[in-house]
C-alpha cells in the first residue's frame, strides 16, 4: 500500500532560486547581446566607407583622375544601400580630383560617431 502523505512537486523556495539564477544570466547576457550588436552596426557603416572608396578609384581610373559626389554619378560602380543606422556623405573638392567622406551614426547607437576619410 503506498503511502498516501507523500508530496510531488517544487517547493516555493526552488522556484525562487530558479528565478534568481535566470534574473542574474540575464542581467549579464542582455547589455552584451545589446553591445554587439551595436558594434555590428557601426561595422556596417565603416564597411560602406570601404566599399565607397573602392569604387572611388575605380571611377577615378575610368575619368582621368576625377571622382564622383553621388551615387547616381558613380556610373554603376556603387549602389547606396539603405544604411538605417549612419549617415554617409560624400564631399568633392574643386576640381573633383579629391574627396572626402563623413560618416556619422545616427541616434539609435548610443555612442553617436563622426569619422571622415581625406584622399587627396
Amino acid at each position: 500500500m503506498k503511502n498516501s502523505n507523500t508530496q510531488n512537486g517544487v517547493t516555493l523556495i526552488e522556484l525562487m532560486i530558479v528565478l534568481a539564477v535566470l534574473s542574474i544570466i540575464s542581467a549579464v547576457a542582455i547589455p552584451a547581446y545589446t553591445g554587439y550588436i551595436q558594434e555590428s552596426k557601426k561595422t556596417e557603416c565603416f564597411n560602406e566607407v570601404a566599399k565607397i572608396r573602392l569604387a572611388q578609384e575605380e571611377f577615378a581610373i575610368n575619368n582621368n583622375g576625377n571622382y564622383f559626389d553621388t551615387a547616381a554619378n558613380s556610373q554603376g560602380l556603387y549602389t547606396a544601400p539603405d544604411l538605417a543606422n549612419c549617415n554617409v556623405t560624400i564631399t568633392l573638392a574643386d576640381p573633383a580630383t579629391s574627396y572626402s567622406i563623413t560618416i556619422t551614426g545616427d541616434n539609435d547607437l548610443p555612442d553617436t560617431f563622426t569619422k571622415t576619410y581625406t584622399i587627396e
